[in-house]
Order: C-alpha cells, then structure tokens, then sequence
C-alpha cells in the first residue's frame, strides 16, 4: 500500500495553515493600519510644526526690518546735507540699542559704505546694496565679510529724503548664524531637527552652525556625491514648492521623514526631519508582540487541535483494530466497541456492535 497520510495528520495540517494564514493576516492588516495612522499623524504633526517655524522666523525677520526703517527714518539720515561721517558716528551709537547687530552702516548712492572711523569700502557690487537702492529691503545670505573676514547676513533698506527719493541705504550687519540661533531649539522626536535653505540650496540656519560656517549647498554636494543624492532630490522638491509639504529621503544610511514650509517674502525655505525609525518604533514593538503572541496562538491551536482529532480518530482506530482482528486472527466475533458520546463516530460504534452481533448470530444459524 501507498504511506499512509492519517487523518490526525491531516487535520494538523489543515487547521494549523488555517490558523496561521488567519492569525498572520490580521496581524499584517493590523499593523499595516496603525503604521498608517501613526505615520499620517507624524505627517500632520511635521506640517504644522515646519509652518509655525516658517511664521516665527518670519515674523522675527519682519521685525526686524521694521527696526531698522524706523533708524532709516532718523532725520539725521535723511538730512542730503548732513556729513557721512556725522551718519556714520550715529549709526555707530545706535548700534548699543540692539545686541544682535554688528554694526550698522551707511552706504552712498555711489556703493561706498562709510564707517565712523573715516574709511570707507566698496559694496557696490553686493545685492544687498543694489536691491536697496531700487526701494526694495533685503536680507543676504550669510556670506563672508570683506572688512573682517567674518561671516554675516545683512539686511539692507533704502533711505529716502524728504521728497521721497532715495538718497543712500542703510545696512545692518549680524552674524551669520542669527537665524540658526532663532531655531536651534526646535526638536522634534529625539533627535529631530530644523534647518533653513536659500533658493540655491546654501544652508542659511542649522543647529550645527559649523555646516552654516562651511556654506553648505546640499544640491551642490547631490551632484558630486551619489549619498547625498536622496536628500538633494527632497530639498529640489523643497525649495521648488510653493506650499509647504512633505517628503521622505535616505541619508548616511537612515530613512528620514521630513516637512517643509516658506518664509514669508524671503525665498527660504524651513526643513524638519527626523529619521523615520524614531516615530515608528512602536509599531516595530507592536509587530514583534503581534508575531510572538501569534505564534503562541498558533502553538495552543495545534495542541487542541491534536486533541479534538486524537478523540476523534482513536474509535475509528478501535474499529480498525476489532476488523483487523477478525480478518486476519480467529474470527472472534464476540469483540464489541465502546458506545461514548452521541455523534457520527458513536453510531459508526454502535452499527458495527450490530453488524458483527447478526454476523455472529446467522454463523450460529448455519
């Protein structure tokens, strides 16, 4: 005869796959749905947060570009008659009122900053500078100085004479890692970040000033290094959005989750990532609890699974042992088989008593 293939195997088999493919399967269904909740959150959560920093950061820009047209409108400024240098001594007090300038300087219609010492220098080549002059204010990049060699952002704003004509520009020097100031507090998950990039890629603002120091252009380093390509891909979509969004990148090896948002009327654009690992480790413990508690629900299935089919099998077995016995031993048909229960193995037990006592009682006949 062919191996045999009992049916207590069988039953194992058949309700063991069943019980794993059932089990498994909500488990991923389960899992697959609370990583879309959380990850859905975290994505509301990274907006809202890249948008209140981009409100902030502009609104702390705005205001200080207020102050310095309030200085533009000094009359002493203003005054076409008045000596650069009496400007320039000015500018040079008023610098005490606010900790966060440098220094404060006059420029000529010419691009000729005077300072209060008496030399000048030519910035005439600067945008700031050249923006001004056209009546728009400015705020540069942080770029190194020519008259220090140390790196700075400007804000510059025209200065107009009594008949509104724009006579000189006024500047304000502050160091160049003022905005990263503004935003070095801003954490998100553990070890979640902001940063700020202009519309060429330069980082502008980072909690680690030496990469603002450095001037670092991620899309430039995109193009030279294939591992920075992931991020310079998000950070393209980044600054060519007008809105504010999301996006997900690897870098040094890590998946990371990140939203971005504009600057009002700057060209930035605020960045905040964090890696992706940080807001989704509870469902990496929710998934092994799921696979270790599946397991033993699968383990305890097949145990009573074994059970139900042992109680199952041994009559039929008790049948086949009493048949075997009277085919192939002394044809003893006094043998009987239990009655238990009331199902269809019971009256398997109860028809073959019957069948085997006719048997017994026609052999008697003849």
């Amino acid at each position: 005869r062919d191996k045999r293939f009992s049916i207590r195997l069988k039953l194992l088999l058949i309700f063991g796959a069943l019980l794993a493919v059932a089990t498994f399967s909500l488990g991923f269904l389960a899992l697959y749905m609370a990583k879309k909740a959380v990850t859905e959150k975290v994505e509301v959560h990274l907006k809202d947060k890249a948008n209140d920093v981009a409100e902030i950061i502009g609104g702390r820009i705005a205001a200080f570009f207020q102050f310095i047209e309030g200085i533009a409108r000094n009359p002493l400024l203003r005054d076409s008659n008045a000596s650069w240098l009496e400007k320039a001594r000015y500018l040079e007090r008023e610098v005490s009122f606010n900790s966060d300038i440098i220094e404060l300087s006059i420029v000529d219609s010419s691009g000729i900053v005077h300072f209060a010492n008496g030399n000048t220098l030519n910035v005439s080549d600067r945008e700031y500078f050249i923006t001004a002059k056209n009546g728009g204010d400015f705020l540069s990049e942080p770029y190194i100085s020519r008259a220090d060699k140390k790196l700075i952002v400007t804000l510059s704003v025209p200065v107009k004479d009594e008949n509104n004509r724009i006579i000189s520009v006024l500047t304000a020097d502050l160091p160049g890692i003022w905005i990263s100031g503004n935003i070095k507090d801003v954490v998100v998950g553990q070890t979640g970040y902001c940063y700020i990039v202009a519309k060429d890629g330069l980082t502008t603002a980072h909690k680690d000033s030496d990469i603002v120091e450095k001037q670092t252009n991620m899309l430039e380093n995109g193009k030279k290094d294939s591992r920075f390509a992931s991020l310079s891909a998000f950070l393209q979509t980044a600054i060519d959005s007008s809105s504010d969004g999301m996006g997900y990148y690897v870098y040094n090896g890590n998946s990371y989750i990140a939203s971005y948002a504009k600057i009002a009327k700057s060209g930035r654009t605020v960045v905040i990532q964090a890696p992706v690992n940080e807001f989704l480790g509870t469902v990496q413990t929710l998934r092994t609890s799921m696979y270790a508690i599946g397991a033993v629900v699968l383990l305890v299935a097949l145990v009573v699974v074994y059970i139900v089919a042992h109680g199952i099998v041994k009559p039929i077995k008790n049948t086949v042992d009493a048949l075997r016995g009277i085919a192939m031993g002394d044809g003893d048909l006094t043998v009987r088989l239990p009655i238990r229960g009331n199902d269809e193995v019971t009256d398997l037990s109860l028809y073959f008593n019957e069948t085997i006592s006719k048997i017994g009682s026609a052999i008697k006949a003849v």
